[in-house]
């Protein structure tokens, strides 16, 4: 009898434990807290939704909109005009794996979905990724974790733009 009451008790549990999983994906979450519309854009426009929904899991240091906000307007526009470029650009800020504020902190670094490598440092009690400060950390979603920084990197839009006019060159060529 003892080992049967452990067995619904065990079941209970793990019943329980799988009612507080989030159910939204990663995409999902994002939009629905109201501080990445502008990343949710950019994913929407890159046709990466569908792997953002897929099982992942995923982690996102996601750029805030404050943090697009202070980019040049033309130069979001150039994101949005360059669907095609625009993955390479995501893809160096989702890193494959669920990894929770407590997990990022104890690590001098994180591997991107393209294989570049996001710097992770602690300075004066703050978390910094690429330099950015980690402002939102642990936003939950049911495939992947977002957390958000307060700023985009700058390398990596001048990278983006660099493509963007290579692309341009080489269709004029055509």
């Amino acid at each position: 009898k003892f080992r049967y009451l452990l067995a619904i008790v065990a079941l209970l549990w793990s019943g329980w434990a799988l009612a507080q999983q989030p159910k939204n994906n990663i995409v999902e979450t994002a939009a629905s807290d109201g501080s990445f519309h502008t990343m949710v854009t950019f994913i929407r426009a890159s046709g990466m939704v569908a792997t953002l929904r897929g099982k992942g899991p995923y982690t996102i240091f996601a750029p805030t909109d404050a943090a697009f906000a202070k980019l040049p307007v033309d130069t979001q526009k150039q994101f949005l005009e360059n669907r095609l470029l625009l993955p390479l650009f995501l893809n160096r800020y989702i890193v494959s794996g669920r990894l929770t504020s407590e997990r990022v902190f104890h690590r001098p670094q994180v591997r991107t979905l393209d294989g570049r490598k996001l710097s992770i440092e602690t300075k004066a009690g703050m978390v910094l990724v690429n330099h950015g400060r980690l402002t939102k950390p642990d936003i939950v979603a049911g495939n992947g974790v977002i957390h958000g920084i307060d700023s985009v990197d700058m390398g990596l839009v001048h990278e983006f733009l660099e493509e963007v006019q290579k692309y341009k060159t080489s269709a004029a060529r055509y």
